[in-house]
């Protein structure tokens, strides 16, 4: 591989990275080590964000958020994963939402021919084209696991992204590394 799809790979990933959760500018890079979000491959480059909300005041209740985020690209695969683990604490819970709706409001990702699947390594997933917005397309897998529930909604839940500039396995591969909690 490389050619063209080396220089379109680092593209997506600035314009992914852009795009994120981490967009509010509230990102703390912290060791991967104090997550519970790894990725089990060496030819993987990991960083690491910690996202939480310290207080979070709804309606009348006040809790806390814990969000930890993965990003991580192979550069030799022309893959990268970008993951959020997502928990409240108190007295609060995530909405359940489809899993479209979760991947367009934690990333920012142009979505086109998206096609539920049966699954990928435990999570629930989807297939798209796609990856940052305005750029050339990426194929894709979308994928989600509830950790925890409350209420009618959840008290913790992982949701990414993995996409690949030339093959969909490959996003598939990524996502069969990743260890994250409710496995």
């Amino acid at each position: 591989m490389g050619g063209l799809k080396q220089p379109l790979l680092a593209a997506c990933i600035l314009a992914l990275m852009a795009g994120t959760a981490r967009a509010d500018d509230k990102e703390k890079t912290i060791d991967c080590g104090e997550t519970d979000l790894k990725i089990e491959s060496s030819g993987y480059t990991s960083k690491c964000y910690d996202l939480s909300d310290a207080t979070l005041n709804v309606d009348t209740t006040f809790a806390a958020r814990k969000t930890y985020e993965l990003f991580a690209v192979s550069d030799a695969d022309l893959t990268l994963i970008d993951v959020i683990d997502n928990r409240d604490l108190g007295n609060i819970y995530l909405l359940r939402r489809g899993l479209d709706t979760d991947i367009g409001s934690y990333f920012n990702v142009a979505v086109a021919n998206w096609k539920a699947t049966s699954g990928a390594s435990g999570f629930e997933a989807a297939e798209f084209d796609g990856g940052p917005k305005n750029r050339q397309p990426l194929q894709c897998v979308a994928f989600r696991r509830p950790v925890t529930l409350r209420g009618p909604g959840y008290g913790r839940v992982v949701v990414g992204v993995a996409c690949a500039a030339g093959n969909r396995k490959q996003a598939y591969d990524a996502i069969a590394h990743l260890q994250a909690p409710g496995r």
